[in-house]
């Protein structure tokens, strides 16, 4: 039988952080480039990160479950054509843990690693 202690009160913690987009650009920044110095650019999006930790009793560690989600893309500058080819098209990535314990026996804990999705593959261009 599980019994409460005496102060004790149980609590659930989530912290959750987005960013929409973010980029880094590589530049070659010699005299030869002629006003094309960008050669390199990769680009993440919809970056996405969460996690909730729910205390019920004392005598129990925490159940706990996190999820994080990224879209990638690279490209870099042709300097012949002058356009920018993909290196890497947009390529999402899921992946979720869930850490429970049981209320009523200590050995029943589970931790499951799924939801882990890549929805498109990425394809490199020579």
């Amino acid at each position: 039988m599980l019994q409460r202690m005496e102060g004790f009160q149980s609590s659930t913690t989530e912290i959750e952080a987005t960013i929409q987009n973010a980029a880094i650009v590589l530049c070659n920044d010699k005299p030869q480039t002629f006003g094309a110095p960008d050669v390199l650019q990769v680009t993440a999006s919809q970056a996405s990160a969460q996690y909730t930790m729910s205390m019920f009793f004392p005598d129990r560690p925490p159940n706990q479950a996190a999820r994080i989600g990224l879209a990638i893309s690279a490209s870099f500058l042709n300097n012949s054509s002058s356009r920018w080819e993909a290196i890497c098209e947009s390529w999402a990535v899921e992946a979720e843990m869930v850490d429970t314990v049981s209320p009523i026996y200590r050995s029943d804990h589970h931790r499951y690693m799924h939801d882990v999705c890549l929805t498109t593959c990425c394809s490199v261009q020579l």
